[in-house]
């Protein structure tokens, strides 16, 4: 949270969240009172594996996908040359398979009401 209040307030648009977890890896979709959502990603588990959290939990509802006991790293590539600029996350195992994808719009992580 900035110091101006929640970005539905400060109308901050684009936001996406990044953690980390050295025993995982998870993305989540955190839905917001005004309806938009919250990104966050944890693109971890390159550095150590072993016992820790579980990659999914039925009570994490805003759970996209999680994995755990696989070496991977996180890569953000953006397109800001589209008219609704895009970003791509992939989590790639360390052989350089992607192992999940997920695209967003500049639209889709901008609250409403802001620029």
């Amino acid at each position: 949270m900035c110091a101006a209040g929640p970005p539905e307030r400060s109308k901050i648009p684009g936001v996406l969240l990044t953690s980390g977890d050295r025993h995982g890896a998870r993305v989540f979709r955190i839905p917001r009172p005004s309806g938009y959502s919250f990104y966050e990603f944890e693109p971890a588990s390159l550095g150590g594996r072993g016992d820790g959290p579980p990659a999914r939990d039925p009570k994490w509802d805003s759970q996209l996908f999680g994995v755990v006991g696989e070496y991977a790293f996180g890569e953000f590539s953006f397109d800001a040359t589209l008219p609704d600029p895009q970003v791509v996350f992939r989590l790639i195992r360390d052989t350089g398979e992607v192992l999940y994808e997920l695209k967003l719009t500049r639209s889709r992580v901008t609250p409403p009401g802001s620029g």
